[in-house]
């Protein structure tokens, strides 16, 4: 895929379309699915810059162990630390492959993933700003992608 050089909806999904193609041999659609009901995962990485950016992966259990079980051709059936390990990666590559498709020019670093875990928690951010959030959807299950920035 060419360099996109500019933060869409449409660039953030094409990217993570090609990074699960790739790396995780599951296929993604554009569009939502049903929330996670139950444990889920949220996995964050910084674009460290001025301003700080962060793209955030949120998906539930299920789908998680299914992203795990592609890049690491085995099988999950329930958290632990290779699929958090797994679902940190994918994180990571999905934030890379942002980082230089759509800030390209910026001179951002990458900050290592934070990965949060469980059936009962709510995040929020008082000083960041969504600037795109999109929604696939892979065997049924959402995954949720949302790239915000410091204000």
């Amino acid at each position: 895929m060419d360099a996109v050089k500019e933060l869409s909806a449409e660039a953030v999904a094409e990217i993570l379309k090609e990074v699960f193609s790739s790396m995780v041999n599951l296929p993604l659609e554009a569009g939502g699915g049903p929330a996670a009901t139950g444990a889920s995962a949220t996995a964050i990485v910084g674009l460290i810059g001025k301003p700080g950016k962060l793209v955030i992966l949120r998906a539930g259990e299920a789908l998680a162990c299914r992203i795990a079980g592609g890049l690491l051709m085995a099988e999950y059936a329930a958290w632990g630390d290779e699929v958090r390990d797994a679902f940190s990666e994918l994180a990571n590559m999905a934030a890379g492959n942002i980082k230089a498709k759509c800030f390209c020019e910026s001179g951002f670093s990458l900050s290592l993933p934070t990965v949060i875990f469980g059936g009962d928690y709510k995040m929020s951010a008082n000083r960041l700003r969504t600037l795109t959030e999109v929604s696939m959807c892979s065997g049924g299950a959402l995954l949720r992608v949302t790239v915000a920035e410091e204000t």
